[in-house]
């Protein structure tokens, strides 16, 4: 193919990173998604996702789960567990 190692590993760390952001928008587009089935949406005054995130699992009398807590944290975690 007529490249070097080192054009192959930068097209290969390339690669990687354009799975990992779509990978992580892809699980930003989940959690917005989920939270707006319960009309809960986040906004920039109020922190964004990331705030609407973190009421929806301290607000206790919100109705919602435990078994959905436990989901939208270990969704929202991976989230920012992934690395771009």
């Amino acid at each position: 193919n007529g490249k070097s190692v080192a054009q192959q590993e930068l097209q290969s760390l390339l690669r990687m990173r354009e799975l990992a952001v779509k990978q992580k928008v892809a699980l930003q587009n989940q959690v917005r998604a989920l939270l707006a089935e319960f009309n809960i949406h986040g906004s920039s005054a109020k922190g964004g996702l990331s705030g609407a995130v973190q009421r929806t699992l301290e607000n206790a009398e919100n109705g919602l789960s435990m078994s959905f807590r436990d989901a939208l944290h270990a969704t929202w975690q991976a989230c920012l567990l992934t690395i771009v």
